[in-house]
């Protein structure tokens, strides 16, 4: 299990967090998602492993 715990706090310290967030998928989760596939690619173990992304809400006004 990997977990991303960054876009939450960013966001919430964002002057635009809608926009921000976008920034911050594009920066850290998606290529920390490719780190971590590469990774079992390279033990050639990404044929037999299940990949299961799974997220919240996401940051919306409450």
């Amino acid at each position: 299990m990997v977990y991303f715990p960054g876009i939450d706090l960013y966001t919430h310290l964002a002057q635009d967090p809608l926009n921000q967030e976008v920034e911050c998928l594009e920066a850290v989760t998606d290529p920390g998602i490719g780190r971590v596939l590469d990774a079992y690619e390279a033990l050639h173990a990404l044929e037999q492993t299940y990949v299961i992304v799974i997220a919240d809400h996401g940051h919306t006004p409450s």
